[in-house]
């Protein structure tokens, strides 16, 4: 099965001398007949800082080798001074990093969507523990991160793979409700794109033909990258585009401005 992906909205949370929220991105995909595609925009903002946006900050992770793809959205990297009751610092792109770089357990995955379920539970437990640190150890800040986040989600993930011929998605929610953290699992089936991030864009443009109907999906996913820059007015979105497909047989960089894909 091939599938659109289309990454959303990152935010960052980063601790220097005082807390710091860095944020942007829009993200989107859509699942084909032979695999994935997705784009993201590069840039990220400091919020609270007088720091100028970094226009190359790469959205899109490919596993060349392991013929993995993640994307990260949300509150996804923490930086803290040194002192007491900090806990150490932390980044969700690294634990992704970890996750792959291990080997399969015994019994190895019997299909795709094993595979991928396999990977994003071992990344979901590591960011959990994130936020249960900080949380405990600097509520301060943990009600910062969840003041800033877009509804109840504080970190989004989503892995897709290709493995023994096919191509699986998983989207990992890390959520905090009514005072406690959990996980969810979004359908990432969604019926023409899936958008994280800033979906409004999308939304307004969705029976366009440029955009849905009978067009190209890697055009797609770009188009929506693209309109959702121009049209920005939160300035939280906007830099180079990047996009690649994941094949049933591994990644393909399509376009890559910044030298952030393989």
């Amino acid at each position: 099965m091939k599938c659109l992906l289309i990454s959303a909205l990152v935010l960052s949370i980063v601790i220097p001398a005082h807390a710091q929220i860095k944020s942007g991105s829009v993200v989107a995909f859509k699942t084909t007949p032979t695999g994935l595609v997705m784009a993201a925009d590069s840039r990220a903002v400091y919020q609270n800082d007088f720091a100028p946006p970094d226009q190359n900050h790469c959205k899109i992770d490919a596993f060349k080798l392991k013929h993995i793809v993640f994307a990260a959205t949300g509150k996804i990297e923490f930086i803290g001074r040194p002192g007491r009751n900090v806990p150490p610092d932390w980044s969700v792109v690294e634990d992704a990093k970890w996750v792959i770089a291990q080997n399969w357990n015994s019994p190895v995955p019997a299909n795709a969507i094993d595979a991928a379920n396999t990977i994003s539970q071992l990344w979901e437990q590591r960011v959990l523990d994130h936020w249960s640190n900080l949380m405990r150890l600097r509520p301060d800040l943990f009600n910062q991160a969840v003041t800033a986040s877009s509804g109840n989600t504080l970190t989004s993930g989503v892995f897709a793979l290709a493995y023994q011929g096919k191509v699986a998605t998983v989207v990992s929610l890390i959520k905090y409700e009514n005072g406690s953290l959990g996980i969810s699992h979004p359908d990432p089936r969604c019926l023409l794109m899936c958008v994280m991030g800033d979906p409004e864009s999308y939304m307004k443009h969705s029976f366009d033909p440029d955009i849905i109907g009978g067009s190209d999906p890697m055009r797609q996913v770009i188009k929506v990258v693209e309109l959702t820059i121009s049209e920005d007015r939160t300035g939280l979105v906007g830099g180079p585009v990047d996009a690649l497909e994941l094949l049933n047989d591994g990644v393909n960089p399509v376009e890559t401005e910044k030298g952030c894909l393989p």
